[in-house]
């Protein structure tokens, strides 16, 4: 009996496997067919908070091809200065273009100290945002960061199909059977003053910007 349940055990596990594997190559397969797709479009006005955009280093984007990326500062008029937040938003026709965010931290020279499954409720009704949370330092100056990847028809969980990994994505994209581009969001702030005030300022920010995308 024990090992028949490790058979099945190991065969779910497989065809799990099997699966995201599937899902991921089909968006690949479609990749050489169609054209880049733009970023969702995010206001230059969130609530209260004011955006400006940040230029596009061409020796960066060209790590990231086949995307269309999306930089920006936004910082609320009562916030001092270096308590704004940096929206990176990055949309690609699958997954596979996207890189691994821990390791552009590691390789920008960012030592990564935590990193955690974080749940960010984002509407008053509905299934909160799941994302990756990392606290990350360098020359004494600690971040706190949030990223999740979602499909363009669900960019923030409306649906709960946001996720913190990118074979979520594309898993989901498979049951789902949609060909929707991907979409990478990351939300950075200075977390000098504070790791838990760097994270509610992150959230007042995802809020609004959730709030803007439904509309």
């Amino acid at each position: 009996m024990a090992l028949w349940y490790r058979y099945l055990v190991m065969a779910g596990m497989a065809a799990a496997i099997a699966a995201m594997w599937t899902a991921d190559r089909a968006m690949v397969a479609r990749k050489h067919a169609t054209e880049g797709v733009p970023p969702p479009p995010a206001p230059m006005a969130l609530g209260p908070w004011r955006g400006r955009d940040i230029p596009i280093d061409p020796r960066e984007a060209q790590f990231l091809p086949r995307t269309e990326i999306m930089m920006r500062y936004y910082q609320r008029p009562s916030d001092p200065d270096g308590r704004a937040v940096q929206l990176t938003v990055v949309a690609a026709r699958d997954v596979s273009a996207f890189h691994n965010p821990d390791s552009c931290f590691r390789g920008g020279g960012w030592s990564l100290v935590r990193k955690q499954r974080q749940s960010v409720p984002v509407r008053a009704e509905g299934e909160p945002l799941l994302a990756e949370r990392l606290l990350v330092e360098r020359d004494d100056q600690p971040m706190v960061v949030l990223y999740w990847y979602a499909t363009m028809d669900s960019l923030l969980g409306a649906r709960g199909h946001a996720h913190p990994t990118r074979l979520g994505v594309a898993f989901d994209a498979l049951l789902r059977r949609t060909d929707q581009p991907a979409v990478f969001f990351r939300v950075v702030t200075s977390a000098r003053e504070g790791e838990e005030q760097a994270f509610q300022r992150s959230t007042e920010f995802v809020r609004e910007l959730a709030r803007a995308l439904d509309e």
